[in-house]
């Protein structure tokens, strides 16, 4: 009876020890107060330092505030919420965070440290306000980064360097402004679950996308009354999301889309009318107007 009730006791305080960490992991707030940075809550006690997982870090040139992050060990995400018309530059001092998973920025332009592409632990990186004509070279070194988000791309290619991302499964460009249609090597990024491109004019479909055949979830402004189009999504079995731009029409070669569990409509064209009749024509798809 004794051995049974130090038992259960043991296991009591073992559940009581991880309420109380997973309780302590906890997001800061890095802001400038009076010309200095401190955290928004008062800075954290030093048995504390190995609980913070997460910190908001509002800076832009000035780098000084890095060097708050020393003692957070186990850092996992960094989100620096600038505005977007402000410069970032993320020192070296980001590198030797052996735990990192995730940066998110919101600057328009972004400058990173030669190290950056020694962070192996990166998996995803956020950078969906930024302004590109060359992607930076050291994030195609990420070789495990699962996520890319970037912004404004004003270049006439995209570098073949992007393939050596082989385990990207999500991949972002929010405004691909110079290039016509998607370049033929994200088609060889097989591994992708997420594809979503933003082009002001409608771009064509190569067949080569069927090489995606995990590709769950595509956004793209592409013509849904062009017959190839169509046929080229009707094979992509994988596809489960679907969203296009600007739809002004479309014929009965969209029953072919009725496999998709949800179709959103952005900066939608129809009218009401032609808005009911999709619905009913595709009765098992999620339809969105926006």
């Amino acid at each position: 009876m004794l051995v049974r009730r130090i038992i259960l006791f043991i296991i009591l305080l073992n559940t009581l020890c991880s309420y109380g960490q997973e309780k302590n992991k906890t997001t800061y707030n890095i802001k400038k107060t009076n010309n200095t940075y401190e955290t928004i809550f008062g800075y954290p006690n030093m048995n504390l330092y190995d609980s913070v997982y997460s910190v908001n870090l509002y800076v832009g040139k000035d780098t000084s505030a890095w060097d708050l992050l020393k003692p957070f060990t186990f850092l996992e995400t960094i989100e620096i919420p600038n505005f977007p018309k402000k410069s970032l530059i993320i020192p070296s001092i980001v590198c030797k965070f052996k735990h990192l998973k995730g940066i998110y920025q919101h600057s328009k332009k972004t400058t990173l440290p030669p190290c950056f592409s020694t962070i192996s632990t990166l998996e995803e990186l956020s950078f969906s306000w930024s302004h590109y004509n060359k992607i930076p070279s050291n994030i195609y070194n990420l070789l495990n980064l699962k996520t890319l988000r970037i912004g404004k791309y004003t270049g006439k290619v995209l570098t073949p360097e992007i393939n050596n991302l082989t385990n990207l499964e999500e991949l972002e460009i929010n405004n691909l402004s110079k290039i016509k249609e998607i370049p033929l090597i994200i088609y060889d990024l097989i591994n992708l679950k997420i594809l979503s491109i933003y082009t002001k004019k409608s771009i064509s479909l190569n067949i080569q996308i069927k090489n995606l055949k995990k590709l769950e979830t595509l956004s793209l402004n592409i013509d849904l009354m062009d017959k190839n189009t169509i046929e080229i999504l009707s094979q992509m079995k994988s596809l489960k999301n679907l969203t296009v731009y600007k739809l002004s029409n479309y014929d009965s070669n969209i029953l072919q889309l009725s496999f998709l569990e949800t179709l959103t409509i952005n900066k939608n064209k129809l009218n009401e009318e032609k808005q009911k009749e999709l619905k009913k024509m595709l009765p098992n798809t999620q339809i969105k107007f926006f």
